[in-house]
């Protein structure tokens, strides 16, 4: 009996040593990178090491360091924790870093938006902090015109379905400035899509009657962009046409065709879709001719995770 004790006790000294170890490695590897950025904060710092660290273990340390920066360093760790959400793989770790990057925004920082669309989905985010986003949005961010455009976007990227009726409610009480020619870059544009988003009818066909009534291609082609963030299957058929479209976009350097525009927008939106084979992410006419003819032996759309 005593040296199966021993031999226990041996086992748990040993497991207890290996945590330790992985701990100060992650504090090691943290500690340099955030000397790295307080060095250079407009650096983007090599983030390759701090994969190979306990997630849990440098999310916690990199969570005590954003607490007591400041100015550009802070922005560059949110940066570096939003990076690593997209690569954190256990669902509690997730949650925290999400809950840190929504904290972070609602103290008034724009960059943890981009990550909070493109990195987490709707569940990685807790009701708790949901709540706390919205509360923020309608007593402080709207009223006061605090990064405006990214915090409605982030009721589309939270799953906040919820929220439509008093959204609409919103928009139809906002006094909005006449529409000029570069109706797409306006908050009016960015309300209407993310309305859309949420399952609006009334933004969805707004959305697409703008754009097909819209006489300027370069516009056209540009708006044409922004159709896969409404995700729904009523923007396939605007999509699909400019898909085969032999019309020529007129950019500033280049020509480009409006099939890629449309294609660029299929490709974020419907799982499956062809790919470019260009490195530069540029459609080919090779390639355009692969996602027509994609399209055309499909029965039915799947969508990519957002």
């Amino acid at each position: 009996m005593r040296s199966l004790a021993a031999l226990l006790l041996g086992v748990a000294i040993g497991f207890s040593s290996l945590f330790a170890a992985e701990v100060e490695t992650a504090r090691a590897k943290v500690e340099s990178l955030v000397a790295a950025v307080k060095k250079n904060p407009s650096q983007v710092p090599n983030i390759a090491a701090l994969s190979q660290a306990d997630e849990a273990e440098v999310v916690s340390l990199l969570d005590q360091h954003i607490d007591r920066a400041s100015g550009r360093v802070k922005r560059r760790l949110c940066s570096v924790l939003g990076t690593l959400g997209k690569r954190i793989q256990a669902p509690a770790v997730k949650q925290k870093v999400a809950g840190r990057l929504l904290k972070q925004f609602i103290e008034g920082d724009d960059v943890p938006q981009y990550y909070l669309s493109t990195a987490f989905l709707p569940r990685d985010v807790t009701a708790a902090d949901k709540a706390a986003f919205t509360e923020y949005f309608y007593r402080k961010a709207w009223p006061e015109r605090i990064h405006r455009a990214e915090a409605l976007l982030l009721f589309a990227a939270l799953g906040l379905e919820d929220e439509l009726p008093r959204l609409k409610k919103l928009f139809s009480a906002t006094k909005w400035p006449a529409e000029g020619r570069s109706w797409n870059r306006t908050l009016k544009w960015t309300f209407r899509r993310v309305l859309a988003r949420l399952g609006d009818k009334e933004s969805i066909d707004y959305c697409l009657k703008k754009i097909n009534d819209e006489q300027d291609l370069r516009r056209k082609a540009v708006a044409i962009l922004d159709l896969d963030f409404l995700r729904t299957s009523a923007v396939i058929p605007c999509l699909r046409e400019a898909l085969d479209s032999e019309e020529i976009v007129k950019e500033p350097h280049h020509r480009v065709p409006l099939a890629n525009y449309a294609a660029k927008s299929l490709s974020r939106l419907l799982d499956g879709f062809p790919r470019p084979e260009s490195k530069y992410g540029v459609y080919a006419a090779s390639d355009i001719a692969k996602c027509r003819k994609w399209m055309a032996e499909q029965t039915e759309w799947k969508f990519r995770n957002p």
